[in-house]
């Protein structure tokens, strides 16, 4: 059982069923019980210790022949966050490999094609190669006059271990009728960086610049935490793959140490400094190198900048963007004289985390199922890490100008909104994936988990399901805690509607959806898009000053009640009218509240949130207070 399910709160996802598979995989190598020295435990002390992090030992497997190439896919699948974890597909073109397939691969399975080029290792061909199982186009690298064979072919049995969606595969190595070393690489389908950047008319747009670097600085955190340097890291090395959205570094490790050709640093030179002087590589020397990649990117120049001297390339020099400040300092600091003043990889993957974007081609829209508080819904298709995950797409149109300008803003307003709702982490709260943009027009989308179970409105008044009343209470308790952690975060609602409390796990768990400010994503529309039977009466009347907090708990009241009575608010009435009635102190009827055991306190507690007098109505902490007294001991 994966740690996030042993949480009573967790949410079962496919990369659960990876935790698993990673544990059968152990027990299968080992022929072990996993967690076998628990087995007088009880059942929540067990699950206590893999949310703490425990797992099988992984020192059983260390005798198996392919054992440094198995565990770290083992280890890779039980890592405490999902989001490490492989799919299942990678997996199926991961574990093939071992133990049947060799390292060493027969050189007449293979087939030289076209000339690519010269690499940091040797020349490079496409070739085909006939595995045991499929026919595979390849990468080639004659490693030529190769001085300790030994060393290299050593070298590349370690670097086939290696895994990383940002890292290119390297299959294996074959001996040619002359004795040289071929090193069997991925094919890059769409050519290298370098070749874009200047042999092509590709366009080159701020965000796909900012993922490109991103993904870079991915991949060389992963090498660095396999302590791997990479010591020639520029655009030459960085590899495109479908459709030029992922990007994958090449000709890392020590083999070019080994081989007797290009000693001499060939095309771009983005040595730093110290290695220009003593020849002594740290990690903080690909700091550096991925600085003048990540200028040459956001520029797409060629620096002639005398490093030797303190000489930089010139940062005007780089596209024009509201957001390209950020990118300059981050820069910077990367290509700072002072190796110890440089930061790391990791820092770098969290700095350049500015927005949260998600290619719009990786996304595939269905059926529209729900209108939200600002925007359509609609269920979608995310292609992401090699799987498809359902999505809750809202989608908002920018159509209050064609002014360039405007238009540029209200982009700006969309990603930095989107940058905060990705900082929003809580069990009642929705999970924002990312943002997209298509490419043709001005309508954008936030991406959020999808809930198989649909909304509390959905199951209240669309279905005949039928819930204890302890649960529904529940339900409420789960909403003002998810709306209290935002108000923690800095984010004020100013109303809450059943139509965006979204239910999962088999109707017991309820998350808050749509909480970012519609008044910054779309032009305000009541008629169209806000339900007016959850609006206080003091933001219908417009009234100064107005505090929002207090104005929520008055729609989370409404929902209580609507919650409790099956019933839709002021369903009766006229919409057009129901802000007067809202306005002169009219209410559902509390006695609609289905006969149950705590009626007799639910009903006060409802009555105190929709008080006409905002000042009289009670906080959301002291909600979340009342009603865990009300659910405990009964779930």
């Amino acid at each position: 059982m994966a740690p996030e399910i042993c949480n009573a709160s967790g949410e079962f996802t496919q990369k659960s069923d990876v935790f698993s598979f990673g544990i059968i995989c152990w027990e299968v190598m080992s022929r072990k019980k996993p967690f076998e020295e628990f087995k007088d435990m009880e059942k929540l002390v067990l699950q206590n210790k893999i949310m703490n992090g425990e797992r099988p030992d992984i020192d059983y497997l260390k005798e198996y022949k392919d054992a440094d190439s198995l565990l770290p896919i083992i280890q890779k699948c039980w890592d405490q966050d999902p989001s490490n974890r492989p799919p299942m597909n990678e997996l199926c073109n991961l574990l093939p490999k071992y133990p049947r397939a060799s390292i060493v691969v027969n050189y007449n399975a293979l087939k030289l094609g076209k000339y690519i080029g010269t690499g940091s290792y040797g020349i490079v061909f496409k070739a085909t190669w006939q595995a045991e199982y499929e026919t595979r186009d390849i990468a080639v690298k004659i490693i030529q006059d190769a001085q300790k064979q030994k060393a290299i072919q050593k070298e590349i049995h370690d670097l086939k271990a290696l895994y990383h969606a940002n890292i290119a595969k390297l299959y294996g190595f074959s001996i040619d009728r002359e004795d040289r070393i071929l090193m069997l690489v991925e094919y890059a389908d769409c050519g290298s960086l370098c070749n874009l950047l200047y042999r092509t008319d590709n366009e080159v747009t701020f965000y796909t610049g900012l993922d490109w670097i991103l993904q870079c600085a991915e991949g060389m955190e992963y090498l660095h935490g396999k302590n791997i340097l990479h010591q020639d890291l520029k655009t030459e090395n960085l590899l495109l793959f479908d459709n030029f959205r992922i990007l994958k570094i090449c000709d890392y490790g020590r083999v070019k140490e080994f081989a007797t050709m290009n000693k001499e640093f060939s095309g771009i030179d983005n040595r730093a400094p110290e290695v220009r002087t003593n020849g002594k590589y740290t990690a903080k020397s690909d700091v550096f190198s991925f600085a003048l990649l990540s200028w040459e990117v956001m520029s797409r120049k060629k620096s002639s900048a005398t490093i030797m001297n303190g000489d930089r390339p010139n940062l005007i020099e780089m596209m024009k963007h509201e957001d390209i400040d950020i990118v300059k300092s981050i820069i910077k600091k990367c290509w700072d004289q002072d190796p110890d003043k440089r930061p790391s990889m990791k820092e770098l993957c969290v700095l350049l985390k500015i927005y949260p974007f998600i290619n719009f081609d990786d996304i595939q829209f269905g059926k529209r199922f729900e209108r939200g508080g600002f925007g359509v819904s609609y269920k979608a298709i995310w292609k992401t890490e090699g799987q498809e995950k359902d999505v809750n797409a809202k989608i908002h149109s920018d159509k209050t100008s064609n002014s360039e300008k405007i238009s540029r803003r209200t982009e700006m307003l969309f990603l930095k909104k989107a940058h905060n709702l990705k900082q929003m982490k809580h069990e009642n709260v929705g999970t924002f994936y990312g943002a997209s943009k298509d490419p043709k027009n001005t309508i954008y989308f936030l991406l959020y988990e999808y809930s198989e179970c649909g909304s509390v409105y959905n199951f209240l008044h669309r279905t005949k399901n039928e819930l204890a009343y302890v649960e529904k209470i529940n339900w409420m308790l789960q909403c003002a805690k998810g709306v209290e952690y935002l108000w923690s975060q800095g984010i004020t609602l100013r109303f809450i509607k059943p139509q965006t409390l979204m239910l999962f796990d088999v109707f017991r768990t309820l998350k808050v959806f749509e909480y970012g400010s519609a008044k910054e994503l779309s032009k305000f529309n009541k008629q169209e898009m806000v339900q007016f039977a959850y609006i206080a009466p003091e933001i219908h009347a417009a009234r100064k000053n107005t505090d929002f907090k207090k104005s929520l708990v008055f729609s989370f009241g409404i929902i209580f009640w609507e919650v409790m009575s099956g019933k839709e608010p002021f369903h009766d009435y006229e919409i057009a009218d129901v802000p007067k009635i809202i306005i002169s102190g009219s209410r559902p009827n509390i006695d609609d509240i289905k006969s149950c055991n705590d009626a007799y306190l639910i009903k006060p507690i409802i009555e105190k949130c929709w008080d006409q007098n905002a000042e009289n109505r009670p906080t959301i902490t002291e909600l979340s207070s009342l009603l865990s007294y009300l659910t405990a001991g009964k779930l």
